[in-house]
């Protein structure tokens, strides 16, 4: 196992220019989501529906342990659909990437039109947790990318007898990483969903 981590520590430094990607998508949906015009309608939808859910998480008895559940299974799942459907030329990931940065990006143009502190919001709503979680969703985000252009390839090489093997052999490695990769997304996102149900939650009603 402790060889296993270590491969993947050099993995994800050769992984870096994805990781870059995939942070700069993100912070394009953020961009967009401040400055957007014809998608308020759809991004105020969604923001509606995420407040409805955590009113009604509010009205329940043990309300920050549903709130802990729901958000780890939530952002869990989102993780590792990032990954898995990545191998659909990487078009998931980067779908997700944006919108999840547009809704951020939103939440942040309405809290400052409607005359709310945006720094504020940032540091006691966003910045404990997202800290963690931010990076992990873009860590995720990088992977399932990176698992598109190597199902892109590899649907190219299939094509050519001499380059199936070497195709064949990168795929591998990849769902090889994908097992250290799944262990820092689950305790890297258990302790997000932990400050977010705790912490960030205190310091937003006080």
């Amino acid at each position: 196992m402790r060889k296993l981590f270590r491969d993947f520590y050099s993995d994800l430094k050769s992984s870096r220019h994805y990781l870059i990607a995939s942070t700069l998508v993100f912070m394009i949906g953020i961009y967009a989501g401040f400055s957007s015009g014809n998608l308020q309608g759809i991004l105020a939808q969604q923001i509606e529906e995420i407040r409805k859910l955590a009113q009604m998480l509010d009205q329940m008895n043990n309300t920050q342990l549903w709130l802990f559940v729901f958000i780890f299974f939530n952002n869990l799942l989102k993780a590792l659909l990032f990954v898995a459907l990545g191998g659909f030329f990487g078009l998931f990931p980067l779908y997700s990437l944006v919108m999840n940065g547009m809704i951020l990006g939103f939440l942040a143009h309405t809290t400052q039109a409607n005359g709310g502190d945006l720094p504020q919001m940032v540091v006691r709503g966003i910045l404990p947790h997202g800290i963690i979680e931010l990076p992990a969703i873009i860590l995720a985000g990088a992977y399932g990318i990176r698992f598109g252009f190597i199902v892109a390839r590899g649907t190219i090489s299939w094509l050519i007898p001499a380059k199936r093997k070497a195709a064949g052999q990168q795929i591998a490695y990849f769902l090889k990483m994908t097992i250290p990769l799944m262990l820092v997304l689950i305790v890297s996102l258990f302790v997000a969903a932990i400050i977010e149900s705790s912490f960030t939650y205190w310091l937003v009603r006080h």
